[in-house]
């Protein structure tokens, strides 16, 4: 081996450390296919929830967001939500990442889309959208929410 004896183990720790460290980030990577399904879908999506139309934006929504959160909730919580906010100036893709499983939801193919986004009462806001792929093979949002 090339390497002094005496640097061997320091050498194979480095190589451990980092493979620790970018496994994960080379394991989230996202089909491009899935990621341009997705992505439609969640801007599909916000743009009804942008223009304010929230029952139509509830009716493309999951099965599973349409029987976990009642109409009257839904409504509610989105337009306190919305007018806390504002309307929309500006919106821009920053993170997306795949799982096969999600927190009080079925195993499946999930999506999570983050947007740096800008709002008229709210600037440098994260506009986060779960996506879930359904039966019929379509990605619908399962949640969304701003920070």
């Amino acid at each position: 081996m090339l390497i002094p004896k005496k640097y061997q183990f320091h050498v194979v720790s480095m190589i451990a450390v980092a493979a620790i460290v970018l496994y994960p980030l080379l394991g989230n990577k996202i089909d491009p296919q899935i990621l341009h399904e997705s992505t439609v879908a969640a801007e599909d999506f916000m743009a009804l929830v942008d223009a304010g139309d929230y029952q139509a934006a509830r009716q493309n929504a999951s099965t599973l967001l349409q029987e976990k959160v009642a109409v009257e909730v839904w409504h509610r919580q989105i337009g306190v939500m919305r007018d806390r906010v504002g309307p929309l100036k500006e919106r821009k893709q920053d993170k997306a990442s795949f799982s096969t499983y999600a927190s009080d939801a079925p195993d499946g193919e999930y999506v999570t889309l983050e947007y740096l986004s800008d709002f008229e009462k709210k600037s440098q806001a994260l506009e986060t959208v779960n996506l879930m792929r359904e039966e019929d093979g379509r990605w619908r949002v399962v949640g969304y929410f701003i920070k």
